[in-house]
């Protein structure tokens, strides 16, 4: 497995291993239900550096990145980011990522780690050759701090006053004579960023954060449901090659103004959809798990369940999953089938978690 620039932090804090697309991280520390509502009272940090980064520069490379990312990235400013999706000729989800501009002709796109390959293959197949693309995933760490006390934690562990940032916008600091960059993103719902670094001042920043009273260590399991109560998709779970961004209920971060590569075959399944993306609210704390069947009030088969967990900060158990257009209607009651017994689940509103700090402001 692939190690991170941190992964020696891990051992020292006993965290447990696990293989996550071939990298070798903490999927916790002490609990799940600890490290989760830590982060949604005061605040965690999280080793995403497995994660890939791209730079793509050229001149007009916004208009060319909006042939091929749903959303308009060249109407982008500098120093913001954009969250879109690059989808094939169908129209299916390569990935989920997230566009910052840099620079006027400049960008970098954050893309998952299982994706990694197949996204700088596409770019590299379909951007003309007056625009580079170079991966610099090997040579950047990320970190992120998320939860209430996130800024607070960031001014006095690192002297980073970043408080002026709005949401998905990003500013350059100094940090031991290297310059990092701090993005008021994340996904977990809570206000929080992402720090983008060089590994070598990567173990020095984690050290520092954690130092600080109101901050543990977070691992992938809690990350994951803090964005399941939010509603967060998880990219092999909700999204996937054979998923349109309409039926994954992400039509936000598509432009039709543009003409990206799948945009007809969007366009057509807008006028005919075959499965929607809705979150469930079950009636008992057992778990849903992703692949278990969805079944209508009759017992015939819906849909599947994609990503399912107890909520920790709301006390029952809660899935994604995909069903067939007539059970979208919120207020539907439903049954998921765990191979032993039948779930009762209501259609609920998304996000589950609705009291997330994340869109905070910060100054007047």
């Amino acid at each position: 497995m692939k190690k991170t620039s941190l992964y020696e932090e891990h051992t020292k804090l006993s965290g447990k291993i696990v293989d996550f697309a071939g990298w070798a991280l903490p999927v916790q520390y002490s609990s799940i239900l600890n490290e989760h509502l830590h982060t949604r009272e005061k605040a965690g940090i999280f080793d995403i550096g497995h994660m890939g980064e791209f730079i793509i520069e050229g001149e007009n490379a916004g208009e060319i990145l909006n042939t091929l990312i749903s959303s308009n990235i060249s109407s982008l400013k500098e120093k913001k980011c954009r969250y879109g999706l690059l989808t094939n000729e169908e129209g299916g989800v390569i990935d989920d990522m997230i566009t910052y501009r840099l620079e006027e002709n400049k960008y970098m796109v954050v893309c998952n780690a299982s994706r990694q390959e197949a996204d700088f293959n596409w770019f590299k197949n379909h951007l003309p050759p007056e625009i580079s693309l170079k991966d610099i995933s090997e040579e950047t760490s990320k970190i992120d701090l998320q939860g209430p006390l996130s800024f607070d934690v960031l001014l006095e562990t690192l002297s980073i006053d970043a408080t002026h940032l709005k949401y998905f916008q990003i500013d350059y600091f100094n940090f031991n004579n290297r310059e990092i960059t701090v993005s008021r993103t994340g996904y977990t719902g809570e206000l929080g960023v992402e720090i983008y670094c060089p590994n070598e001042v990567a173990v020095e920043i984690w050290q520092k954060l954690i130092s600080h009273e109101n901050v543990k260590a977070i691992g992938l399991g809690a990350r994951d449901t803090l964005r399941l109560e939010v509603g967060l998709a998880l990219y092999g779970h909700e999204l996937n090659e054979e998923v349109l961004p309409n039926e994954a209920n992400l039509m936000r971060f598509v432009s039709l103004d543009s003409d990206f590569t799948g945009k007809e075959k969007i366009v057509q399944s807008i006028e005919n959809p075959t499965k929607a993306l809705v979150g469930l609210a079950l009636t008992s704390k057992r778990a849903a798990r992703d692949g278990m069947l969805i079944l209508d009030e009759n017992d015939i088969e819906v849909g599947a369940v994609t990503s399912g967990s107890v909520a920790p900060s709301l006390g029952i158990a809660i899935a994604l999953g995909y069903v067939t257009p007539n059970c979208q209607k919120i207020g539907t009651k439903l049954n998921i089938d765990n191979g032993r017994t039948k779930l009762e689940a209501t259609v609920v509103e998304l996000p589950f978690f609705k009291d997330g700090t994340a869109r905070r402001k910060l100054q007047l």
